[in-house]
Formats: structure tokens, sequence, C-alpha cells
């Protein structure tokens, strides 16, 4: 039976600022292992099981204590058993990448590596599964036994299998359908198929057919017959399943029948149990479901090829990595490192440990954090410790020291920085610092990351105990909401806030919605306005170019935050104001101020469009905007990616062509493959699109319906659930 692993838990409090399990004691050496037992199997699974979590979930140690006192790795050895069974959790040779000793006293300690599907190279294709697993839960049939499915194997079965699922099945009744040549085992299943139609046996009788990988006979000589049949029957209906179906067969002695079981082909994987696979949730280990499991082992992402350089691949890395990209055109992840950390000898001398200089309040967390990061986010495969170490401030002395021991000395040599190891690691460091969750992700079924621009992440990384009020204007697609929300963000980490501390502010319903309660309150200003936010400590204003000057927003929301010596955080587009009036601002309040000019969120088409409407707001000057800086702002205007995107401009349409031509454009789309919600449909004015929805909403409801799609048209605040059918 297994082993409850909730008995298993992982040790954060240790001297290591990694991930620990401890087993607790254990026989250890050649000659003690020897002589089994049943707590030795015990010990060995609970090892295993601890190896297997720590390689899913980037690595860590085990530890455990010799029963022996008198133990020496040296002299004894660990047990080949025990060496058997950590080979078996890699189903692989290459023991000595991932796993190193170091004895202290009469404790044993286990190293263990990240597990990393690709080949030593980090670029190189996967050559391995994407996770550890004992076992996989599945079986298939070889000829006439029953064969566990491997870990390597899995993958491309499950593969198989989904795409199977779409093709005709094999059946069982007296062959394959459209078999070109009658071969023997067919002849062995056509004698099986008309045995099935008897209705009655003679004692003593023998089958004319034999055992095939599609029949299998099982004697029941056994005193708990049910037990047994408990135990064996689901492998057995894996192994069948997986393998075009087949027949099985009890026989029982007392009365002589023979009792066939049909089991069916199944056009998915057939599991028999849950997969022996464990990953570290919390301080918790848990064992993989197997949806999950299923999850991990077969992920993969769209191709994105043309629109985007893929920086970390779910086919060489650690188990929970999710794939990075950057924009094609934009700079990529190597671009990056190089403005980020130009000076390689001053940055071996901060980092070549890995050695952090922290508070004592964050410590050995803030070290396991980052080393978790590293490998989990960044995708950092090789051996790399972080060690903690604690600056104290006394007068103008300085002193530091190492946190309790100098723990560096508890770790092997060879999880030392080289400076070989240094291109992966500054590569998975600006990774770690660079990448946020894509806004696609959720459309294409797969949960994948971005990186930031360095002016994105300068905005960033400034010190939040300094940068208290910030002023940051740009020009349309630079992605100022996705640096509010990332400050958003770092405000909770850096000053342990709750939800209802911080407060986003914004214009419309919309956006609103989109940035939801989870990481903060999300109001519009009206309802900024209209509200009591006793609690509030932290304001980040978004889009504060349409707010209005007799709103008094801005003091309102200055005199709230100063109060509580919070953040206040205003970000503005003056290229995007929907009214001729000021914003309620002095331009002398600007201060200080950021621009972001870079446009990352656009196709080029669109940025096209928007350079020249840019350029004829500026001719205009009929609004109350600061002319000067726009001027400025739309000089260091750029598209910074080779995205090129397509719009199509039609004339002299009459209403009815006009909604005769966006049925087939919606139509055309939704047979691409595109989601109908990401359509929007808009008029020059609140009337002429209620008179236009009165026209397009039947015909689009006739003709979408084929693609049984159902279809809402909304006003713009409810983007989300509908296609947008509104005025500018």
């Amino acid at each position: 039976s297994l082993l409850n692993v909730t008995s298993l838990l992982v040790n954060l409090e240790t001297n290591y600022p990694s991930v620990a399990v401890d087993i607790g004691k254990i026989v250890l050496g050649e000659r003690s292992r020897k002589k089994t037992s049943h707590n030795q199997r015990r010990q060995q699974k609970e090892l295993s099981i601890a190896v297997c979590t720590l390689l899913n979930s980037g690595g860590g140690g085990v530890r455990m204590e010799s029963e022996d006192k008198n133990y020496c790795f040296r002299e004894h050895g660990i047990g080949l058993d025990i060496e058997q069974s950590l080979r078996g959790c890699m189903d692989s040779t290459e023991t000595s990448e991932y796993f190193t000793w170091m004895q202290q006293q009469s404790h044993l300690l286990l190293f263990v590596k990240t597990w990393n599907c690709g080949g030593p190279e980090q670029r190189s294709a996967a050559t391995k599964p994407r996770i550890c697993s004992l076992s996989t839960g599945l079986s298939r049939r070889s000829f006439t036994s029953v064969v566990p499915v491997t870990s390597s194997d899995a993958a491309g079965f499950l593969r198989e299998e989904g795409e199977l699922c779409q093709k005709a099945l094999l059946n069982f009744d007296g062959g394959a359908k459209e078999t070109p040549l009658k071969t023997e085992e067919c002849n062995i299943q056509g004698a099986t198929a008309r045995f099935l139609k008897r209705d009655k046996l003679i004692v003593g009788e023998v089958l004319d057919f034999t055992e095939t990988t599609h029949i299998e006979f099982k004697n029941l000589s056994t005193e708990n017959i049910l037990e047994y049949i408990r135990k064996t029957l689901p492998n057995y209906v894996s192994a069948f399943a997986n393998t075009q179906g087949g027949y099985l067969f009890f026989e029982v002695d007392d009365s002589s029948k023979v009792i066939g079981s049909h089991v069916e082909p199944f056009c998915c994987a057939v599991f028999y149990d849950n997969p022996e696979s464990w990953i570290v949730t919390g301080d918790m280990i848990e064992r993989l479901t197997i949806v999950k499991w299923t999850e991990l082992m077969t992920a993969a992402v769209p191709d994105l090829a043309d629109k985007f350089e893929n920086e970390l691949s779910l086919a060489n890395g650690p188990p929970l990595i999710k794939p990075v990209y950057s924009k094609a055109g934009l700079q990529c992840a190597s671009e990056l490192q190089e403005c980020l950390y130009p000076g390689k000898p001053f940055f071996l001398d901060i980092f070549l440990n890995l050695r952090l200089y922290l508070t004592e309040l964050l410590g050995r967390k803030t070290a396991y954090a980052l080393k978790q990061k590293l490998v989990n986010d960044g995708g950092y495969a090789s051996k790399v410790c972080v060690i903690p170490q604690i600056l104290h401030l006394n007068g103008t002395e300085n002193q530091m020291e190492v946190a309790e021991d100098d723990i560096f000395h508890l770790y092997p040599e060879n999880y030392t920085l080289t400076s070989r190891d240094i291109p992966a690691f500054l590569r998975a460091l600006v990774i770690v610092v660079l990448c946020f969750k894509f806004y696609l992700s959720d459309h294409l079924g797969c949960e994948f990351f971005n990186l930031l621009t360095l002016k994105q992440y300068e905005l960033l990384s400034k010190n939040l105990h300094k940068a208290k009020d910030q002023c940051v204007l740009g020009v349309p697609g630079t992605g100022k909401t996705i640096v509010a929300l990332k400050i958003i963000e770092r405000i909770r980490n850096i000053f342990h806030c709750s939800t209802k501390e911080i407060l986003y502010i914004c214009e419309n319903q919309a956006l609103k919605k989109f940035v939801g309660n989870d990481i903060c309150q999300s109001v519009t200003h009206v309802a900024f306005l209209n509200g009591d936010f006793l609690e509030v400590k932290h304001i980040v204003v978004d889009e504060a170019q349409n707010f209005r000057p007799e709103e008094n927003w801005h003091q309102c929301a200055q005199e709230l935050v100063k109060k509580k010596s919070g953040i206040f955080w205003v970000f503005l587009d003056f290229f995007q104001s929907t009214h001729p009036y000021s914003c309620g601002l002095k331009f002398s309040e600007l201060y200080p101020q950021e621009w972001l000019t870079k446009v990352v969120c656009n196709a080029k088409q669109i940025y096209n469009v928007m350079f020249n409407l840019m350029e004829e707001i500026l001719q205009e000057r009929n609004t109350d905007m600061p002319y000067e800086v726009l001027e400025e702002l739309f000089k260091q205007a750029e598209c910074a990616h080779s995205l090129s995107g397509d719009y199509i401009i039609k004339n002299n349409m009459g209403t009815f062509e006009m909604a005769e031509y966006v049925t087939r454009q919606c139509n055309s789309y939704i047979q691409q493959g595109y989601p109908i919600k990401e359509s929007a449909i808009r008029c020059s004015t609140q009337h002429a699109a209620w008179v236009f929805s009165q026209i397009l909403e039947p015909e689009l409801k006739r003709q979408i319906r084929k693609c049984r799609v159902r279809l809402f048209l909304g006003l713009a605040e409810n983007i989300l659930e509908d296609i947008v059918l509104d005025s500018i």
C-alpha cells in the first residue's frame, strides 16, 4: 500500500534557505540494508517520495538520521536498494548531476538539484519527461503481459491518446475493422468472440484459444477472491483499455465456470491509480491528481513564433516554470541582461556566492523565496544556493555577519556559483525581475509570461520608501496600466498591505472590472468621490486625464494618503482625453515625473493611426493641456516592435451594407478561432449605435447561430462579457 504522505512535512526552519524534508531515522549502509524489513521498505519509500517532491519543486535537501551512531558514509555507503530507488525517481542514470551527499555526525544530508527536462545545455530540446514520477498510474499490454507505462513514455502516450479520441476505434467482434490481412491474432480474437456467445460450458473443457496481447486468463485459486480482484482488476482494465481493449477471463475452480470480462477500448488514457508524483505546496507535500499530473506532463503552448520571441520554453526547464516570451522586435532577454547587468566583475563581486545583504527581519525567508524564483520562474536548472547575510547598522559603522552559523560551509562545494554558470544565472535573474503574466494567457488556454521593457522596469524598481509621490505620463499603448498594477503588487509586498488598504481609481467600469478586487480595491473616480475609504493607505490613479477639475479628486486623494504617509502614484495620457477640460491638476503638481514613450501594446498599423491622431491633437490645440510636454512626448514616441497588424478602410457604405459587412467579418473571425467577445463595433454617437444595433443584431444572431456561439451586444463597460456595440 502507498505511504500516507501527510506524515512528511517540509521544514522551513532549518539553516538552509531551501526546501528541506526531514524523514527521521533510517537504516543506512550496504551491509545493514541487506536484512530487509517492512520498516526499511517504508523508509525507502519515504526517501523516494521526498526526492521526487524536491526534483519537481525546484530542488532542496533531504535530512535523515542513521540508526547506527557509528555510521560513516565514506566506509558504509547507502545501500543498493536506496541507490535503485533514487535511480527510479529519475528513470535515468544521471545521479551525479542531481544528487550530492554530505554527512554531519550521525545525520546524512542529500542535496537534490531541480529536475530539468532538457539536455545538459539549457536551450536544448526536451530529452526527459516534464516531471518526475515513481509511477504513472498507467498500464499497457505487451505481448501477454501487463507492463507499467514509464514516465519517459507517458507524455507521448497521452498526446497519442488525445489524437485517437478523434479517430475511429478498433473493435473485437472477430477482428479489427478494415483489417487487410487475416492474422493469427485476429483468428484467436474471432474464436474468443464465438466462445462468449455460448450459453453453457462443459466441465473440464479446454479452451481452443490462448493468451495474446488482447486476451488474459487469471486463476483465482486464492482464499480472498474479492480482495485479489480489487487489487488486480484496475491494473488489467487500465492495460487493456490503453491497448485497444481485450478480454479478461477469471476462472473459478470450485464450479469450473469460466467468466469473461470484455474490456472495451477507450478513447482517453485510463489510470488504475493516481500517479505517484508529488510537489511542495506551502509546508506540505501534495500528491498530484491525475488531472494536474497530466496537465504538467503534456504542457504545451501555442506557436507564437511570428509575433513573439521565446525566452523560456517548457521544453527545456524545471517542472514548474511557465513559458516566457518577448514581443518580436523588442529587446530580448539577452539585450535586457546587458542593460541591467553590464559589469561582470562588479556583478561577480556581489553575487559570486549569491550572498544577499538583508535586514534581520527578512533573513532566510527572502533567500528562500529568491532561490525558488530563480528556479521555478527564471528556469535556472544548475545547482545553486542563496546565502542570507545580516547587515547591522550601528551608528556610522556597518557590521555584517552570516545568519547563525556560516551556513555557506554547510553546502557542498559544487553548489558554488562559477563563472561558467553566470550567463544562465543572469538570464534567469532577468526573467525573474522583468516577467509579468501576459493578459492573453486566459484566451490562449495556457498561462505564460511576457517581459517588461527597460523603462517599465526602471519605474517599478524605484524605492517606494522614497518615491511615495509619482506622476507617470505616457502615450497610448505604452503599458501604463500594466505598470500601475505591478506597482500595486509591489506596494502589497513591501508594506504588507491588505486588499482594503490599497485603492485603484480609474475612469470606466470596464477597466474597474478587469482589475477586480483581488489585489486591491478597484473603483471608478465617481465611486471614489461618493464613498468613504477609511482603511485606505495607498492610492494608484489610472486615466487621470479624464477626471474633472470641479471634482477636487486630486486633493481628496492626496489628503487621504498623506494622513497615513502612503504611496500616491498618478498615471496620465493627455492624448486619450475624452473631454476638452482640465483634469484638475496644475502642471506644477505633476512632479516628480516619469515618461513612457515606447509603444508595446499595439500593432504597428494601429500605432501609425494613433501617431497621426496625436499629431492632429497637437495641431488643434483646443483643449486645456500642457502642449509643450505633449510635443516632447510626441517627439520621443516610437513603436518598439515589428508586429505589423492589419486594418481595412471602407468608404461610402450604406447602413444595411455596413451591417452585412460586419456580419461577414464577425463570422469569419469565429471560423478562424477568434473569441467572439474580442470584437468591438463603434459608431459616432450613442443614437447611431442604437440604430445600427437594431439592424445588425437579428442578422448577426442568425448567422452566428450556425456556429453555436451565444451572442450579446453590449456597451463598452461590458467589454469582458459581450461584443461591444457603442459610441466612440
